[in-house]
């Protein structure tokens, strides 16, 4: 089950584009959308939200809006059509001799689902899973015991 649904995607969309079909393919092609951005979302939290629909709104009710909002522009990276919107982290362009350079994320170039920087620091608070260092036990004898 998807963590979001169309209502969430367009929510994020501006008013001038915010006219997605009720049936038909790219309903259809969204739904995919979600659930492959979910397929992102979940390893990186390292949890499951698994909570009951109650709302019948095809998303677990247990899903933070914070996270739902990530899986959505997620997911709209699977209708950018434009190569400067889909990844990109910068372009170039030059007059003479007519250059245009387009400098592109690794992730971006791989041409599948992925998360941002900003989406990774929206999601942070969700995390189960610690990406802190271990900590430094030195070893008995190595240092002095330190029962001696």
């Amino acid at each position: 089950m998807a963590w979001a649904n169309a209502e969430d995607v367009r929510a994020i969309l501006p008013e001038e584009e915010d006219d997605i079909p009720t049936s038909g393919h790219v309903l259809e092609r969204l739904q995919v959308n979600l659930e492959e951005a979910t397929d992102v979302v979940q390893p990186f939290l390292g949890r499951d939200y698994t909570g009951d629909d109650d709302d019948d709104d095809g998303v677990p009710d247990d899903v933070p809006p914070a996270v739902r909002r990530v899986v959505a522009r997620v997911a709209l990276r699977g209708f950018s059509d434009d190569a400067a919107e889909s990844g990109a982290t910068g372009t170039t362009n030059t007059m003479g001799p007519f250059a245009y350079h387009i400098n592109w994320s690794k992730e971006a170039q791989s041409g599948d689902f992925y998360l941002t920087d900003w989406d990774e620091l929206r999601l942070k608070p969700f995390r189960l899973i610690s990406t802190r260092a271990a900590g430094h036990a030195p070893m008995a004898g190595s240092c002095g015991a330190w029962w001696a």
